[in-house]
């Protein structure tokens, strides 16, 4: 005789994914190519509205494109952050019964209110709760959120870690179940691939696209570009409340002339100022509370063609690999070196273009974090 057998796992698998990340379609692409795979039946919830915190800016869900991906945006309340996000819980509660998934994955942090939320539900519905994290630092937080985190941590059937210390803080907080490392978005290299140059041909251009905060590092690539020759220009994307320091330093430091900064774009318009840059650059700075996290417009310059150098705050070490070069974080000097050796070696810039291409297509396209998130879930469910 034997032993009692598992439950078979369905052979489609439904899921509905719940984050604030997804009120912008662009980055919609991985939950995309997952609902065109074969077996798998995908529901997308978001709130109606989010207000980004750092520009400023209130956000409406948009429209889903035409295809597999269902798009559910709810009522939901927030003071702008991941954290304290919750949503309408009846109309939650309806959407998700009248779906009947076999799983719940929530891209918020496990101790974030939302975290709670989808937690309780899961229990009631008798389906297990998977979630992303991309805290990477061990800061201090209030004793109702430990409270949650405990909770969700010994409920949730596994997780994925945005980075290795994100892996590491979740198992030394006592979550025993499977943790993957996986970026949370991945890349649309029909999008962002190789193209002519947008700037003119002879023209040098350092870029940075992000938002314009300290940590950033923004400040200290300003000062490393005065070490660099006259020639050199500065294309910075990004909106965010150094705006007005930015110009100010740049303008003490003779680089008012050569700085052009450009308003936050839409998605759809990064590869075109990517393909403008001789060099993008991340400088990003640790702060007590935060390192990075993982820099997105690495990979996305990386896919570029563009060659990319930053500085070893955080996971940029290991998104990058051998793709790119680091300097120490809060360097300028050393960050004007480096770019002083991508700027003045064509070979070397042809290499790092080519091995930041190759580790893109090998790593971080939509499709690969696609098939490796619906394999987490697969062993969830198996």
């Amino acid at each position: 005789m034997g032993g009692l057998s598992r439950p078979a796992r369905p052979s489609v698998m439904r899921v509905a994914v719940i984050s604030h990340t997804y009120v912008v379609q662009a980055n919609r692409g991985k939950l995309e190519a997952l609902a065109r795979s074969p077996g798998l039946r995908m529901l997308l919830v978001v709130p109606r509205t989010w207000q980004n915190s750092d520009i400023r800016q209130r956000l409406r869900a948009e429209a889903p494109q035409e295809g597999p991906l269902a798009v559910a945006p709810l009522s939901a309340w927030s003071l702008g952050s991941g954290s304290l996000i919750t949503y309408a819980p009846v109309a939650l509660w309806r959407l998700l019964a009248r779906f009947k998934p076999d799983l719940i994955h929530l891209e918020e942090e496990p101790w974030s209110l939302a975290a709670l939320e989808l937690s309780l539900v899961c229990r009631a519905l008798g389906v297990p709760l998977t979630f992303f994290t991309w805290e990477n630092t061990d800061r201090p937080s209030l004793l109702p959120f430990r409270l949650i985190r405990r909770s969700v941590l010994r409920h949730a059937g596994a997780a994925v870690a945005g980075n290795a210390a994100a892996k590491t803080l979740l198992q030394q907080r006592g979550f025993g179940k499977t943790v993957t490392v996986l970026p949370q978005l991945g890349v649309d290299t029909a999008a962002f691939c190789p193209g002519a140059r947008g700037a003119g041909p002879h023209e040098t251009v350092v870029g940075y696209v992000g938002r314009l905060v300290t940590q950033k590092g923004i400040l200290v690539l300003l000062e490393a570009v005065t070490r660099l020759s006259a020639e050199v220009r500065v294309m910075v994307v990004g909106s965010g409340p150094l705006r007005v320091q930015l110009l100010r330093d740049a303008k003490a430091l003779g680089l008012d002339g050569r700085l052009d900064l450009h308003e936050a774009v839409p998605h759809r318009e990064i590869p075109r100022y990517l393909r403008s840059m001789s060099v993008l650059v991340l400088p990003s700075l640790a702060t007590p509370t935060w390192k990075e996290q993982f820099g997105h417009v690495l990979v996305e310059a990386m896919a570029c063609g563009v060659p990319v150098v930053a500085s070893d705050s955080g996971a940029i070490p290991e998104v990058m690999g051998d793709a790119g070069l680091l300097v120490r974080e809060g360097d300028a000097a050393g960050l004007a070196a480096a770019l002083q050796r991508v700027l003045t070696d064509a070979a070397l810039r042809q290499n790092l273009a080519e091995r930041g291409r190759a580790r893109v297509l090998a790593h971080y396209t939509n499709e690969v974090v696609a098939q490796r998130l619906a394999a987490i879930w697969r062993e969830v469910l198996s």
